[in-house]
């Protein structure tokens, strides 16, 4: 009988095996990857399917109510913070 062959599963380059990923990372992401940030606005849930995030449906439903314009603020916000946190050091 011939064995069955699988090819190893590996996960992208710099990111979390699947499994790992959830609200905390997918938010993370959001908030300092400009791309990313706009395919989720564009399409959450084929952003969140193709990226491997696993959420619940409140988190989904929370997302989908966010004002993109604001989120764009928030994050340039915490960048800035980054910044002067980097240059204080």
């Amino acid at each position: 009988m011939d064995s069955l062959k699988v090819a190893p599963v590996t996960a992208p380059a710099n990111t979390a095996p699947p499994s790992t990923l959830g609200k905390t990372e997918l938010l993370g992401r959001a908030m300092t990857d400009p791309d990313f940030r706009q395919r989720l606005f564009n399409d959450p849930e084929g952003t969140i399917a193709a990226d491997g995030y696993v959420i619940d449906d409140e988190t989904l439903t929370q997302l989908k109510a966010l004002d993109p314009q604001a989120a764009e603020q928030a994050a340039a916000a915490l960048g800035d913070e980054f910044k002067n946190r980097e240059a204080a050091c």
